[in-house]
């Protein structure tokens, strides 16, 4: 008597096959996915500190100057003018960051926000040191302000030089 029963052995190898051809498939468009995505720019600790200091502290003063509580302070958006422009160029004390603004349009200003970083862990040469950069867009509205976070244009330096910016390539209103 002849057994005509197909191996169990031989269906685990052919489902085992296919599992593996399935398995490799998917990795190779993986990585064809991650070859023509656009590279993502890097994330330096120093662009994660100007991040942190745009959307919390400069964010939270920004927000107190709007709210004023006095009347004669002018507008909302005159308040936060006037506060960045005080901010404007030099080093906010308290922190190792430095804020550029652009000119205003209607109740937005473009805000580069650089934080200087010094790595010390290996060599401790200026080498080591570099400024991180994150730029918002701060908007005005009844006593509040908005942040939107915006890629750098061009034409935002990547230290922190001169006192302003230009308007060039912000995607203002």
């Amino acid at each position: 008597m002849i057994d005509t029963t197909p191996s169990t052995t031989t269906a685990s190898r052919n489902w085992l096959g296919v599992l593996l051809l399935v398995v490799a498939c998917a990795g190779v468009l993986m990585i064809i996915g991650t070859i023509n995505r656009d590279p993502s720019p890097v994330q330096r600790p120093a662009d994660g500190e100007a991040e942190s200091f745009a959307d919390e502290n400069l964010l939270e003063q920004l927000s107190t100057a709007a709210a004023g509580t006095d009347a004669e302070d002018g507008e909302p958006v005159a308040r936060v003018e006037a506060l960045l422009q005080s901010l404007t160029g030099e080093r906010v004390t308290g922190s190792y960051a430095t804020i550029l603004v652009g000119p205003r349009s209607g109740d937005s200003f473009p805000v580069a926000v650089y934080s200087y970083w010094e790595d010390e862990s290996f060599s401790g040469s200026p080498d080591d040191a570099y400024y991180g950069r994150a730029c918002r867009i701060f908007t005005v509205d009844d006593r509040a302000v908005a942040s939107e976070t915006v890629d750098c244009p061009a034409s935002v330096p990547e230290i922190p030089v001169g006192v302003s910016l230009t308007s060039e390539s912000w995607p203002l209103g």
